[in-house]
């Protein structure tokens, strides 16, 4: 016989990659697997069967009660798209944060540990899904436009520009990767949803309220920056910087801090003593700690939660608020409101 000889895995093993040799999860696999979450879980069915629903329901009451014009195809696609446009950034934020409801995330990492490529399937299927949702609010938008022209409501008109199809398609997308962000971000599905319908608004009043930043608005708010696309005509080379520079300030950085907010402490443990570890380290501080407050999984497996924990935990968010209001008020204090 033969003494088998047991080795204990590191401690300090780099487990972000797979070891030396391992081909790994291939990436259509992570893709397939991650619009099966999308469709098979019972939050996501339920909510691509209320987007459909929703939008029939939308095109019906238009159908009923429109007048000629408002009965053409691109009246229809486009009103059916604004409706769409309110419900899929939730889809953009189940893709990511489902993971954590549906307590599937210690398999999908212990499968691919590589997060970034997790998270890039996320945000793709998340994007097919957008796609399927707008070719069936398509297909939808010309059955009631022909509804409306058997019901003698309106004529036929299925005149469509480029530039509209493209903006539509466009807008969709934008949001449902704006919910992605949101979702990498927060990894909550009701703190994403909240935020993210929530602040955009109130940037916008407030970009409308200060005039500093009235004039600055196209290049840091994502809604005045996109109104553009609403018209029936082009954009211009200004307009489109001013797109991706608010694009990079609402979708970008959060996708990117979400990422890094996991990965920031590895990162740091990689570099060499200097000043740019101590820069990741200084960013990971300041950043905020969501879940430091998460108390999910004693909720759900029934355990004690300890006070002192949740003391803390309140402690640092209220401190966390005070000090962005303190920063608020500093910059806020010589501006005139008018």
């Amino acid at each position: 016989m033969s003494a088998a000889t047991l080795t204990t895995p590191s401690a300090t093993a780099d487990w972000s990659v797979p070891p030396a040799g391992a081909p790994g999860v291939p990436f259509l696999r992570l893709l397939h697997a991650e619009l099966r979450k999308l469709v098979d879980t019972r939050a996501g069915r339920g909510l691509l069967i209320a987007i459909g629903a929703i939008t029939l329901i939308g095109l019906g009451i238009v159908v009923a009660v429109g007048d000629a014009p408002t009965l053409t195809f691109w009246q229809l696609a486009s009103g059916a798209s604004s409706i769409q446009m309110l419900i899929l950034p939730a889809l953009g934020v189940l893709a990511v944060t489902g993971e954590w409801s549906q307590r599937t995330g210690m398999t999908t990492y212990t499968q691919e540990p590589r997060r970034g490529r997790v998270n890039v399937a996320k945000l793709l299927s998340a994007v097919i899904l957008t796609l399927v949702c707008t070719v069936a609010l398509l297909l939808m938008s010309a059955v009631a436009h022909l509804v409306a022209v058997g019901l003698d409501q309106t004529s036929v008109d299925w005149s469509v520009g480029s530039f509209d199809l493209f903006a539509l398609v466009f807008l969709q997308l934008l949001v449902v990767v704006q919910g992605v962000a949101f979702g990498m971000l927060f990894l909550s599905t009701p703190l994403a949803l909240v935020v993210y319908y929530i602040l955009p608004m109130v940037w916008s009043l407030l970009a409308q309220l200060v005039s500093w930043l009235r004039d600055s608005a196209p290049w840091i708010d994502l809604n005045s920056a996109l109104m553009p696309l609403y018209a029936d005509e082009g954009l211009t080379g200004q307009q489109w910087a001013q797109i991706a520079v608010t694009v990079t300030i609402w979708i970008v950085v959060p996708y990117v801090v979400g990422h890094l907010l996991w990965s920031l402490p590895l990162l740091e443990q990689r570099l060499e003593p200097g000043a740019f570890r101590s820069l990741v380290h200084a960013a990971y501080l300041l950043l905020p700690n969501l879940e430091f407050g998460d108390f999910r999984t004693a909720a759900v497996h029934g355990l004690p939660i300890d006070p002192g924990r949740v003391a803390g935990a309140a402690v640092y968010e209220l401190s966390y608020a005070a000090a962005l209001l303190g920063a608020a008020r500093l910059a806020f204090r010589r501006r005139d409101l008018v």
